[in-house]
């Protein structure tokens, strides 16, 4: 799926950034209750799974 750079439609650009921005709140909400049972923060970068560990470095999953 390709990256959309440009909305010309106003309201389509209002509500694709309001589903944004209940996206990135989701995100924080879970990154926070993550943190509050010691679970490590996931990212997902171009196709892999990544941890970041506690000083901040990536650390790939392992394919099982």
């Amino acid at each position: 799926m390709g990256e959309i750079k440009e909305i010309k439609n106003a309201e389509l650009l209002k509500e694709a950034n309001e589903i944004v921005k209940i996206g990135n709140k989701a995100v924080k909400k879970a990154i926070e209750e993550n943190k509050k049972y010691n679970l490590p923060e996931i990212k997902f970068i171009k196709g892999q799974i990544y941890f970041i560990s506690e000083n901040g470095d990536l650390i790939k999953k392992e394919d099982k």
